[in-house]
């Protein structure tokens, strides 16, 4: 998503146009028009620098005349000598983008820092982005963020979404959530940035630096969407999808998936394939889920790939191009491609068996939280490893994948704290990640040797493992009284 909307501010750099003292842009001319141009130009000349400012923008416009961006440049040029702000700012638009002059970062920088020196929002924005992406200068992120400050604080909508998205990755300031939250509201409230709107409905829908507001989320995806925001259109689309702060209307979910997709976003493409595959809630249509996942796959959409690649399998029995689709998800870094791939290079299903392919991209999986593959690790080191058992790795495996909820791991945990394999026997431990796992034949046969006194204590130890995120928790303090 970073890197998606670093480029969209690029585009806006690039094509940013002059602005007058009023901050409008363009102009609407009636009958008169000759004649407010012909006053305009008397009192350009007579060294008003608002006026020559404004004929500058004329000529930039081409509005009640023939475009000239040389014309432009010698207008800003004449109110720029009087140091006035608009005409130094837009006198970097012409040099950042070539218009009437030579390319030439290094002036157009100049000329922006001499207007953000004299207070203008925009400029320091500009200034933030040439620092960030080194026109003309080094590449600075400490600069660009100081400049995105400056900016924000004047109140530059865009200047302020850059500083929102710093603390909110935290990559060049402490991560601070509640810091971004604040400057994604700032910008939003001036109701024009979409991709500010869009990121605080984000924030609202995880409870993010703000208390979670499911139905606020939906507002604000709606608000964004609204403005063109081809992300929000997605994201809301997906609410209507699953009901989610919004009541449930599949039509409109495809209507706004419909829409992103049409503008090349792939998430859109790959959800509304996913409805089209699926066939659940709406109409199934393999042939349009197949070209929508090729779309998303292209623009290399691991998950995209990944469903491709399922569907070449399940549908067209094509071994082939369901492994080059799942391979490339697997090396895009999907984790549960990386399961599935691993899974098949282990079990020798429809590929050569190759046990070092499978456990390098199994351990992948593992690392990147994949249940499935760290209780599979978990059983190779315990059960199925040629020589020696680890059960020490086992365990760390086991654990992982336990605290994740995995049942399979739950239940090969309580296996080795019920044998002594690796950890100190324990009954109760044991009968506990049984019953979190609801296995009824391991709770039966586990009852049956059991006294009274241990089952209660194993089911207040479930109990305890019951809360949120406190399976590990809950067992390390059991085990450590």
């Amino acid at each position: 998503m970073t890197k998606i909307l670093f480029f969209s501010l690029i585009a806006i750099l690039l094509t940013s146009c002059a602005t007058t003292p009023s901050g409008k842009v363009g102009y609407e001319f009636s009958q008169e028009c000759k004649s407010k141009l012909a006053n305009t130009l008397q009192l350009a000349e007579s060294g008003i620098a608002a006026k020559q400012t404004s004929l500058g923008v004329m000529f930039n416009d081409g509005e009640c005349t023939k475009q000239s961006y040389i014309n432009a440049k010698f207008w800003f040029e004449k109110a720029a000598s009087q140091n006035e702000i608009y005409a130094l700012y837009n006198l970097g638009i012409l040099y950042g983008n070539g218009r009437g002059v030579k390319l030439d970062y290094k002036k157009a920088l100049e000329y922006f820092k001499r207007a953000a020196a004299n207070g203008h929002p925009a400029a320091n924005y500009n200034l933030g982005i040439y620092y960030d992406l080194g026109y003309g200068v080094s590449v600075d992120p400490k600069k660009a963020l100081d400049y995105y400050r400056a900016g924000a604080i004047l109140g530059d909508d865009m200047a302020q979404y850059n500083l929102a998205r710093s603390y909110e990755k935290g990559d060049i300031v402490p991560q601070d959530y509640v810091q971004a939250f604040e400057w994604y509201s700032k910008s939003a409230a001036q109701g024009t940035y979409s991709d500010s709107i869009n990121n605080l409905g984000v924030l609202y829908q995880s409870g993010t630096g703000v208390p979670k507001d499911v139905v606020k989320a939906a507002e604000l995806y709606r608000r964004a969407a609204n403005l063109g925001n081809k992300i929000s259109q997605s994201n809301l689309a997906f609410k209507y999808e699953t009901g989610d702060g919004v009541e449930q209307n599949i039509e409109t979910a495809i209507a706004l998936y419909k829409i992103s997709a049409n503008q090349g976003y792939a998430p859109a493409q790959r959800n509304l394939g996913k409805l089209y595959y699926d066939g659940k809630l709406c109409s199934q249509d393999i042939p349009k889920a197949f070209e929508l996942f090729r779309k998303a796959a292209d623009q290399n959409d691991s998950q995209a790939q990944f469903l491709l690649g399922i569907a070449y399998g399940d549908v067209n029995k094509d071994e082939k191009q369901e492994f080059i689709w799942t391979k490339k998800a697997a090396e895009n870094g999907l984790a549960s491609a990386q399961y599935n791939l691993g899974f098949k290079y282990i079990t020798g299903k429809n590929i050569l068996k190759d046990y070092n392919a499978g456990l390098y991209w199994l351990n992948l999986a593992a690392k990147n939280g994949e249940t499935k593959a760290l209780n599979m690790m978990g059983n190779f080191y315990a059960f199925e490893r040629d020589g020696p058992r680890d059960y020490q790795r086992a365990i760390a495996f086991f654990r992982q994948s336990a605290a994740l909820r995995n049942t399979n791991g739950q239940v090969n945990l309580g296996y080795l704290y019920q044998n002594g394999f690796g950890v100190d026997k324990n009954l109760i431990v044991a009968l506990a990640l049984y019953k979190i796992s609801n296995e009824t034949k391991y709770i039966e046969f586990m009852e049956k040797i059991m006294t009274h006194k241990q089952i209660e204590e194993a089911d207040l130890l479930k109990m305890d493992m019951d809360k949120p995120n406190n399976i590990l928790e809950a067992l390390d303090r059991f085990i450590a009284r």
